[in-house]
């Protein structure tokens, strides 16, 4: 993907993607896109894809979040399990949505999935920012890439927790405390 702020990539270009992109959803026949993630989750041209359409994009994850997460890949092994704690004790944020302010409205990736942080503790992160956003009338946006599921040598599979989390929402859907939007 070409990062949306890169320099060779202007108001003309962007508007050619988008155009490219709503065609290639409506020859799939699927509904008309409502919400955006940049190239690389880099942020511009926020008024174009309001122009397009858009009524959200996400944002970057919470600065806590994301210090963390870099620290422990970074880190050597023995020293992840600190980092881990850490992690463990962060209260994720349930994003606010803004009613009636400019539109696209940001949605942080409030809990990034990443292959050096346990699947239990990416489940455990996810599930009370779920349960804050729910009390809070929030967004809990989780997040991965296709890469990142699939486990780094002699790591735990990542499903056995993904599929703890979906449980987790779906049961809370089915109860009327949340909705469930992508």
């Amino acid at each position: 993907h070409v990062a949306y702020d890169h320099p060779a990539f202007g108001e003309a270009r962007v508007r050619e993607d988008l155009a490219r992109l709503r065609r290639a959803a409506d020859g799939a026949g699927l509904p008309p896109l409502r919400s955006f993630v940049f190239p690389r989750n880099r942020v511009a041209h926020l008024p174009l894809l309001a122009e397009a359409g858009y009524a959200a994009y996400r944002s970057p994850a919470p600065r806590a979040v994301r210090a963390l997460l870099e620290a422990n890949e970074r880190l050597p092994a023995p020293l992840r399990p600190a980092v881990r704690a850490s992690l463990r004790l962060l209260r994720p944020a349930a994003a606010a949505p803004a009613a009636g302010g400019p539109l696209p409205v940001p949605v942080p990736g409030t809990v990034p999935f990443r292959k050096r942080l346990p699947p239990d503790g990416w489940a455990g992160l996810v599930l009370r920012s779920l349960r804050r956003a729910s009390a809070a009338g929030g967004i809990c946006h989780p997040s991965f890439h296709l890469h990142d599921l699939v486990p780094l040598p002699g790591a735990h599979s990542p499903f056995p927790a993904i599929e703890r989390v979906l449980d987790a929402a779906a049961a809370a859907r089915d109860a009327g405390a949340i909705r469930v939007a992508t």
